[in-house]
């Protein structure tokens, strides 16, 4: 998606639901920090996630499936929808507001809805946002749906952990850790696996961009066997993170 494209979406949503400037500017004073993290609402804490990513769907899915992607969404983790308050005007607009200033946001929000949409829909057959297969590989992250993870050197030297771990359907979350030192320059992606796929075989194609080279480069995670794992990882890559990353494709297998 290019940026025309996010803000022509973005504007359509404020027109929609009469989010003016000056009321966007009051929820930016008031909401800093919740604005900063929204992303966070993806670890569904509480109850107030779910008000928040039901604002998501009512914002960015199509009408006729806004429905279904929220009940989809409390099946898949066991929530009752009784438990979840409505979101009202002011939720909405706080979610809107945080897909304009939070870039991670908007892009974990988008591939979210565009994933569950294809679920209830039945064109994903359960496994992702494209069904379109190589090697018994499914994409569920397409090239146009990429998103940037930004890099910020750690206070200790070595690998550490940079930018949020991105949500890979119901398979889990998508993170990465890395070094700019000279001498350990470079990468590597880890997957923290959802209860479910714990204990069953799984591998992950990531196909990456470093901003700082425009190099593009492709790494593999793999859970062959069934043991119980919640967290497998790719080998190192040499990489300058030093401006950050930009994920392009992601295609997973079930073994």
């Amino acid at each position: 998606m290019t940026r025309d494209e996010k803000f022509a979406i973005l504007d359509s949503i404020k027109l929609e639901n009469d989010f003016y400037p000056v009321v966007e500017q009051d929820c930016r004073e008031e909401n800093a920090a919740l604005i900063e993290n929204m992303e966070r609402i993806f670890d569904l804490r509480d109850g107030r996630d779910y008000t928040c990513l039901f604002a998501v769907a009512d914002l960015l899915a199509d009408k006729d499936k806004a429905e279904a992607v929220k009940d989809y969404l409390l099946a898949e983790n066991s929530y009752k929808k009784e438990d979840v308050v409505p979101p009202e005007w002011e939720d909405k607009l706080l979610v809107s507001t945080a897909m304009e200033d939070n870039p991670l946001f908007f892009s974990m929000a988008w591939n979210w809805t565009c994933l569950t949409e294809a679920r209830v829909s039945g064109t994903a057959s359960g496994t992702g946002s494209d069904t379109a297969e190589t090697g018994g590989y499914v994409l569920i992250l397409k090239p146009e749906d990429a998103y940037e993870v930004q890099y910020q050197a750690a206070a200790k030297a070595g690998f550490a952990k940079f930018g949020m771990e991105h949500p890979i359907g119901k398979y889990g979350k998508l993170g990465q850790e890395g070094c700019s030192d000279d001498r350990l320059k470079g990468l590597f992606f880890y997957m923290t696996l959802s209860d479910e796929y714990q204990e069953k075989p799984v591998s992950l194609n990531i196909e990456f961009e470093c901003l700082a080279d425009n190099e593009i480069r492709r790494v593999s995670l793999d859970k062959a066997a069934a043991e119980k794992k919640e967290r497998i990882k790719s080998k190192t890559v040499k990489a300058d993170i030093s401006k950050g990353i930009r994920i392009l494709k992601v295609e997973l297998r079930e073994k």
